[in-house]
């Protein structure tokens, strides 16, 4: 160990840090996309959840009602909607 530790320092220190900074900044690019993987997982598993489209009895408002209820709960009033505009 302690021969290639010499052979290391042997090389020049600006190299040695760009190499470095190479290797870390590969690392966190696959964090990253782990995350984001991982995050568009949990979306696509909760949007099965919320229930699917096209089954009879299903209503896109039901879920606005349950949004809008939970904003006033929390003490945030919506958005009105523009005068004639439709949900």
């Amino acid at each position: 160990m302690r021969e290639y530790a010499e052979d290391v320092a042997l090389n020049d220190s600006f190299f040695l840090r760009m190499v470095k900074k190479a290797v870390n900044g590969v690392q966190e690019q696959a964090g990253f996309t782990t995350h984001i993987n991982a995050s568009w997982d949990a979306m696509m598993a909760n949007a099965g959840a919320a229930g699917d489209p096209q089954a009879e009895g299903y209503n896109t408002k039901d879920g606005i009602a349950v949004a809008v209820a939970q904003l006033k709960a929390h003490g945030m009033a919506p958005r009105k909607l523009a005068e004639g505009a439709k949900l």
